[in-house]
């Protein structure tokens, strides 16, 4: 192999994962060290970069546009499905990925959208004999049994829109390995000393309007909670309820706000403070409370007492929980156990009334399913239920009744349609599935721009 691409799924987390690997390949004395492909700047969507179509003439792909080509690479996951989409160069990025090992992190951080264009790099990738590792702790079972197909397929002889994806089997941890024509091995693996060792996490379901109350019995006097809300709108409206309420406390904690709507000096500065302050490194944490969306939950290595959130799909919430006792602290916390405060939402005749615009976030029926398995959980055993919790959301049949059946049918032919709707806007322009004797002047017949790697990328709607 003559290198390797680490992609991740936000420029915070690659930046991050270059400074460690830049940090490797110097102590190692390696002859290059790994190159950071930058968002331009002034940018905040990820997949608008610097190696996206434009007005550029080819010399800049080998000389100030390297992207993939250089050998060692980390930059967002918006790289690499770039290479499946039909442009002008996709060619150099199909060129740069042969020869590499692919490594994606967070697999399961993907809409319909991303899904879609993921699934079809994994068959150029098995085409082209590129070694491909996916990293996720909440992966659905059928998902990742569909990613490995769609990597096995061309190898088998089967066109990437004619695999069949294995039953999923419920299991803990594990590692899979599948080959070109072998059967998938998987084998369990332990869980590092901290995680071991973490308590059970206490689940409080809270009504909205006691969350003041609650926050107040545990952190009036000291110690530190994290409050992610599923929207923009909530997380403000937290925040401004929350700077009255302290004002009546004897011993006021500093409270910090945080979303993507931030602007990005401003972020970057909070995101840095956070770092700092609730870090693996940091001495003692301050006596403060966080509110913010899930810029909160990626990204940031941080360490909190107590979370506060929002019903969201079961691998969002248990992502947000690992920002909640985190690491070994010497400082005593405000509870043994980590605690999850999961806010209740308000109900009607057919059941939970989701909030206008909470749909554009997250289907409603992953929110029915992961509200179907935790509604009756006073307790979560984090990792060891992680696999279990994940594949009883996403694999299972929901046995539910009445009038929330209905609502619950009726949400997940929405989430299908929507679905649906996105992988044919995504099949109009990925790229085909060559056959023997195709010419190669279809991989950039009717290009389209690069950038489109993400439902919501601005870009022109090109005809």
């Amino acid at each position: 192999m003559t290198g390797m691409y680490f992609a991740l799924p936000t420029k915070a987390t690659a930046a991050q994962v270059h400074a460690e690997l830049a940090k490797c390949a110097e102590e190692l004395a390696l002859p290059e060290t790994p190159n950071l492909v930058h968002a331009r700047a002034g940018l905040e969507q990820a997949g608008v970069d610097e190696d996206g179509d434009g007005a550029f003439d080819g010399r800049e792909w080998f000389t100030r546009k390297r992207g993939l080509l250089f050998p060692l690479g980390v930059g967002t996951i918006d790289q690499v499905l770039q290479a499946v989409i039909r442009s002008r160069h996709v060619f150099v990025r199909l060129t740069g990925l042969s020869g590499k090992v692919l490594v994606l992190d967070e697999v399961h951080d993907v809409d319909a959208h991303m899904a879609t264009l993921l699934g079809r790099l994994m068959w150029w990738c098995g085409r082209f004999g590129i070694p491909v590792v996916l990293m996720s702790a909440t992966l659905p079972a059928t998902d990742r049994g569909r990613l490995i197909e769609q990597w096995r397929a061309w190898r088998n002889g089967v066109g990437p829109r004619r695999i069949e994806v294995p039953r999923p089997v419920q299991g803990g941890q594990q590692i899979v390995w599948a080959g070109a024509a072998a059967d998938q091995e998987s084998r369990p693996f332990g869980v590092g000393e901290t995680n071991e060792q973490r308590p059970a996490v206490e689940v409080h379901h809270c009504p909205e309007q006691e969350l003041a109350d609650w926050l107040r019995a545990r952190v009036r006097t000291g110690g530190n909670a994290l409050v992610i809300r599923n929207l923009v709108r909530q997380a403000g409206e937290a925040h401004r309820a929350l700077q009255e309420e302290i004002e009546t406390w004897d011993r006021k904690p500093e409270l910090i706000f945080i979303t993507g709507h931030t602007p990005t000096a401003q972020r970057r500065q909070i995101e840095n403070r956070l770092r700092e302050q609730f870090g693996p490194g940091s001495a003692r944490r301050p006596h403060a409370i966080v509110v913010g969306t899930q810029v909160l939950q990626h990204s940031l290595d941080i360490d909190f007492d107590l979370l506060v959130s929002d019903l969201a799909p079961i691998n969002e919430i248990i992502q947000r929980l690992g920002r909640v006792h985190r690491h070994a602290r010497a400082e005593q916390r405000v509870s043994e156990n980590p605690q999850l405060a999961l806010l209740k939402l308000p109900t009607g005749n057919d059941g939970l009334k989701f909030p206008q615009g909470l749909h554009n976030v997250y289907p409603h029926a992953l929110l029915l399913r992961t509200w179907h398995v935790l509604e009756d959980r006073a307790e979560l055993k984090l990792p060891e239920e992680t696999a279990d919790l994940v594949h009883q959301v996403y694999c299972e049949p929901v046995q539910l009744q009445g009038r929330l059946r209905k609502r619950w049918e009726q949400a997940e032919k929405s989430m299908a349609a929507q679905d649906g709707n996105d992988e044919t806007k995504v099949r109009r322009f990925y790229l085909q599935a060559l056959r023997p004797g195709d010419s190669l002047t279809r991989l950039t017949s009717q290009p389209t721009i690069a950038a489109r790697t993400r439902k919501d990328t601005p870009w022109k709607d090109w005809k």
